[in-house]
């Protein structure tokens, strides 16, 4: 029978090719899920690995100190963690390459479960000399008065300090754009200008001042996701385990 179609350029599948299609992935899925379903129903055995995905400020600032805590359990689990962007992460979990993705989320796709470990609220930082050095609030027209480190277009924090700045009808005066969170802070340590950032990602050495922000950004939320199909691997249901108890060495 014929199972596909070509117009022009595209290719679609028949109605005996979709037939086949949705007869045929539950097995192909099933397929790729036997090493996990093995290791549940054979008295807990699981593999030697355990792939996560994270990004950025994840893989840099919320991971290791999990990581740590699973290797004092679990120390012959070798762990991967696989970096890239957000959609990337969630086309590796949903093809089985990875064991979990670790990162921030406001709402779940349908297929997918988050499961929310700890918050982080965003602060504006300043260099300790800076004449906001010592407030402990500042407006936003205020702290639009000063020159801005701002994030990479494409970075979610970037959009979300674009919008609330659009929505108090302000706009400061950006005069570098950077990706990573050093990058950032050493620009405000080095009196370029100021940012708002995560404090997930600042640590007690960066010599920066933090203002509050949270009546004017809701924390951002992190932690776990994984698919809702129910066939969690072992070590990653150690891992959600980790993750779940008191976060080590958090601000």
């Amino acid at each position: 029978m014929s199972l596909f179609v070509r117009r022009g350029p595209r290719i679609s599948l028949t109605r005996a090719g979709g037939a086949l299609y949705a007869h045929a992935m539950p097995l192909v899925e099933g397929i790729d899920r036997l090493p996990d379903a093995f290791a549940k129903r054979h008295h807990g055995v699981a593999d030697v690995a355990l792939t996560v995905g994270a990004g950025q400020t994840s893989a840099s600032y919320l991971l290791p100190r999990y990581v740590e805590r699973f290797r004092l359990r679990w120390p012959g689990v070798r762990i991967e963690i696989r970096t890239g962007s957000g959609e990337q992460r969630l086309a590796w979990l949903r093809g089985y390459e990875l064991d979990l993705v670790v990162g921030a989320m406001d709402v779940a796709p349908g297929d997918l479960e988050f499961h929310p470990m700890l918050a982080s609220e965003f602060v504006l930082i300043t260099a300790s000399d800076h004449a906001l050095a010592g407030r402990a609030s500042v407006g936003i027209e205020e702290a639009a008065a000063y020159p801005l480190v701002g994030h990479g277009a494409a970075r979610y924090v970037g959009q979300v300090v674009e919008i609330m700045l659009r929505h108090h009808g302000v706009a400061p005066e950006v005069v570098v754009e950077v990706d990573g969170w050093g990058d950032i802070t050493n620009c405000v340590a080095a009196g370029v200008g100021v940012a708002v950032v995560p404090e997930l990602c600042l640590t007690e050495h960066d010599g920066l001042w933090r203002i509050p922000f949270a009546d004017v950004l809701r924390p951002r939320r992190y932690g776990a996701i994984t698919r809702r199909d129910g066939m969690l691997g072992l070590n990653a249901r150690r891992f959600l385990e980790t993750m779940a108890g008191p976060a080590p060495g958090a601000p």
